[in-house]
């Protein structure tokens, strides 16, 4: 008899393509290819040579919360909690251009586009070692992501290819006993269409399977999207219980506002990495450039919501309720929103009466000087 063997796999009979595509469709993603298991020549871990680095007590490294695009050092002094921008460390502590400390500074910049704190001796994100998403992914991203591509491949051959995303109807028509005989037969005609021979279904299979596996951290994404939309229902839901009050409707309303804008801007990145990834053969066909780009549009959403970790917290612990503490929330939520979110030039005009009045004029009534915590100081 004729079998494919692969690393850690099970053996399956080469002329039984149908009881593969069920195996692979039902344990899709429990193997992680050679392209995202391979790592590179960098550091593993966060480690400096400068005694600064481990002199200072709580030291560890985040985004500033003034400006969510520049890259702190945090350390305690007293009572107040410093953040220390990586120009004015490398100039302050003569760290020279080129050095082992500049390049892990660097690293622990890029590393902070994944996670939302790193203490020396972290390990450096997985995006920087591996390729790998630090997220985990579940075998149900990896099965969603499995069942798009293989059912892409069933519409493609009877020449009205279409993308389903919405997941119950993803799952009820992979189930389907045609379906699956659809996507057996595509499997030789796309070995065709790639230069491969018309027996070379693993050889599909195996592209396939490499896609899903990237393809699966945009499923976990789009799941944390949905927690962003769940927020925004909490905040019409509020809206609709402090409608009575003047003062509360001046703060949430602008918050309305500015969800309703990152909502359109999230949605729209998943449309377009969707329509990017619409037609199977052309994936197929280019698979490392569009690896490349999945990758690549992984990390950028994945930056942009593990900002609103906390936020999401936040709102998913709140009761749709009048009291103090959701107009706080609230507060808070246009804060984080305003400088993400708000139209340039408004933004703009509002940092521009910041510096004419010498303090915070939001009619917000910020509690933080300029949205920093009370006791954190920018040095």
């Amino acid at each position: 008899m004729d079998y494919v063997v692969r690393p850690g796999a099970r053996r399956h009979r080469k002329n039984h393509p149908a009881e593969r595509l069920q195996t692979k469709i039902t344990g899709a993603g429990k193997r992680m290819t050679a392209d995202t298991a391979k790592g590179d020549t960098r550091a593993e871990t966060v480690s400096f040579q400068h005694k600064l680095f481990s002199s200072m007590e709580n030291l560890h490294f985040r985004l500033s919360v003034q400006n969510p695009d520049q890259p702190v050092m945090m350390v305690t002094f007293g009572e107040n909690e410093v953040a220390l921008p990586f120009g004015g460390i490398r100039k302050e502590f003569a760290i020279a251009e080129g050095s082992a400390d500049d390049h892990m500074l660097n690293l622990v910049a890029e590393g902070l586009n994944f996670v939302v704190l790193l203490r020396p001796g972290d390990p450096l994100p997985a995006e920087l070692r591996t390729g790998a998403p630090s997220a985990e992914i579940s075998r149900d991203h990896r099965q969603i992501a499995f069942q798009r591509l293989t059912l892409q491949l069933a519409t493609w051959v009877s020449g009205d290819e279409s993308l389903i995303t919405d997941r119950n109807h993803l799952a009820q028509v992979a189930e389907d006993p045609e379906t699956k005989k659809r996507i057996n037969d595509a499997l030789g005609e796309a070995a065709a269409q790639l230069g491969l021979g018309p027996g070379d279904k693993d050889k599909v299979l195996e592209l396939i399977e490499r896609l899903a596996d990237d393809l699966a951290a945009i499923e976990a994404l789009r799941d944390r999207f949905m927690a962003v939309r769940s927020m925004e229902d909490k905040v019409k839901a509020l809206r609709g219980v402090m409608k009575s009050q003047q003062i509360t409707m001046e703060l949430i309303d602008p918050v309305a506002r500015l969800m309703t804008a990152a909502i359109k801007k999230f949605r729209g990145d998943f449309e377009e990495i969707d329509a990017q990834t619409g037609e199977i053969i052309a994936l197929l066909k280019n698979i490392d450039s569009q690896v490349r780009y999945i990758r690549e549009q992984r990390n950028d959403l994945h930056r942009r919501l593990l900002a609103w970790t906390e936020t999401l917290q936040a709102w998913s612990r709140a009761k749709v309720e009048d009291n103090e503490a959701n107009i706080r929330l609230l507060r808070e939520t246009y804060r984080f929103l305003a400088p993400r979110f708000m139209p340039v030039d408004e933004w703009s005009l509002h940092g521009k009466l910041q510096e004419a009045g010498g303090g915070e004029v939001d009619l917000r009534r910020s509690e933080t000087n300029h949205g920093l915590a009370k006791t954190e100081v920018v040095w």
